[in-house]
């Protein structure tokens, strides 16, 4: 993915979006209304074919079924042959129109967007502000653009999921009607494939929510808010980016610190380095007068200070421009050290999601891929059940999704760690993600 644009002033190559629609805000625009496909449809036109007395006509239809092998034994895999390992499906229907990639996402929610446009005639803080502006909007865009296209993969890839159930669902009501499998057995497929179309189902609302989200953040309505996306996420880069010289890009292009600094050398001037001496060797007597606390380790817990430190105003001869110069100081370096310190933890989360994403995608989908390969070779040879070929083909589809839910997290990172590089302001308040915790191997039979 190309470094992110973090200036307002790029605006060519936006095609007009927007700028030639009727008012959102009139209520009689005309608009689509919106498409939606039930998960669940397939399962109600698929009904059990259970009965008390089976008629020799079901034994004779069974086994003509059976002999034309509809949808069963070497044919009940094709759907999954067509999927090559780390592709998409081509499942979703494509939009029209050239895909929109982030860089102009950014330009057309700046459209919508003219307090975050700088002026000849701003002050430095405003300036600083719009900046500041600028990179929590192109932070957000680009991770609405990785979360949308990601959703869209994921849910290409459940429905196939889908497909492998409700096949064996259906290889499952014949061997019952003939006989040969126990009303226990079939409803346990049935109850895989309710959960594979509940999955597809929540996949589709997450695509859907996720793809609303960067409509909102680009401020698209009627048919130009049918974005059309790319079908996938970029790939992994070769390598990751090395760790030197990061917390300098970081503290160098951070807005508010350089005011901050500026700031703080205006007020140093206005004192002097003497006085501001004084201000640190007053501040260290104040909290060398605090209660002594006790150091040993079984009470190092027990009590904790309740007392403010006092300074002592006197001796210090405090002045309003003293006490400003220390506070600008303290302000400049306090943002510089939250600068630093987000620098490394955003790295340190890119890094993780990197080798969480190359596991992913070089150890555990290549290891179900041989696996299913294996399941094959053992079901060409009568070793192994339809059931265990569908449930190894499930699971490499799952597989691959997974690895796809971790490339979606590694870019995440990659947003994130590209943000604080250009100077934006970052909270970490969430947890890594496992990937492979909400999409594991699938259940056995």
């Amino acid at each position: 993915m190309r470094k992110m644009l973090f200036v307002a002033s790029a605006l060519a190559c936006t095609h007009g979006w927007g700028l030639a629609q009727t008012p959102v805000t009139a209520p009689a625009a005309s608009v689509s209304a919106v498409p939606y496909h039930s998960a669940f449809e397939p399962v109600a036109k698929s009904e059990p074919a259970i009965s008390a007395g089976v008629k020799p006509a079901d034994w004779m239809q069974a086994n003509a079924d059976t002999g034309r092998n509809q949808r069963g034994h070497m044919d009940v895999l094709q759907w999954e042959t067509e999927v090559e390992v780390g592709q998409s499906p081509a499942k979703l229907p494509a939009l029209g129109g050239t895909p929109l990639w982030p860089e102009q996402a950014v330009k057309l929610a700046l459209l919508k967007q003219p307090d975050l446009f700088t002026r000849v005639n701003m002050s430095a803080f405003e300036r600083t502000q719009t900046q500041a502006g600028v990179l929590k909007l192109t932070r957000s865009v680009y991770r609405a653009w990785i979360e949308a296209v990601a959703a869209r993969q994921s849910l290409a890839y459940l429905r196939e999921v889908h497909e492998a159930a409700q096949t064996a669902t259906e290889l499952a009501e014949r061997m019952t009607r003939v006989g040969n499998w126990s009303k226990a057995q079939l409803l346990r497929e049935q109850l895989l494939r309710s959960d594979a179309a509940t999955q597809v189902a929540l996949a589709q609302q997450k695509a859907f929510s996720a793809n609303e989200n960067l409509v909102r953040l680009l401020g698209l309505w009627g048919a130009d808010a049918q974005i059309n996306l790319p079908q996938r996420l970029p790939d992994l880069p070769t390598s990751p980016l090395p760790a030197t010289g990061l917390e300098d890009s970081a503290v160098r292009n951070r807005p508010e610190l350089v005011l901050a600094s500026i700031n703080a050398r205006l007020a140093l001037t206005a004192v002097g380095e003497p006085e501001l001496l004084r201000w640190q060797r007053a501040t260290d007597q104040a909290l060398g007068a605090m209660p002594a606390v006790p150091t040993a380790p079984e009470q190092a817990l027990a009590t904790q200070p309740i007392t403010a430190p006092m300074l002592d105003t006197q001796r210090l001869r405090l002045s309003p421009a003293l006490e400003e110069a220390a506070t600008a100081q303290i302000h400049a370096g306090a943002l510089a050290v939250a600068a630093r310190s987000q620098t490394r933890e955003a790295y340190y989360r890119y890094r993780t999601a990197y080798d969480l994403a190359r596991h992913q995608r070089d150890e555990v989908v290549p290891l179900n891929t041989a696996l299913q390969e294996e399941t094959q070779l053992r079901y060409n040879g009568m070793l192994q059940s339809t059931w265990d070929l569908l449930a190894s083909a499930t699971a490499r589809i799952q597989s691959v999704n997974t690895a796809l839910q971790a490339q979606r997290d590694f870019w995440l990172a990659d947003t994130d760690l590209q943000a604080v590089l250009a100077g934006a302001e970052l909270s970490f308040a969430d947890e890594p993600r496992n990937p492979g915790a909400s999409s594991g191997a699938n259940k056995g039979h």
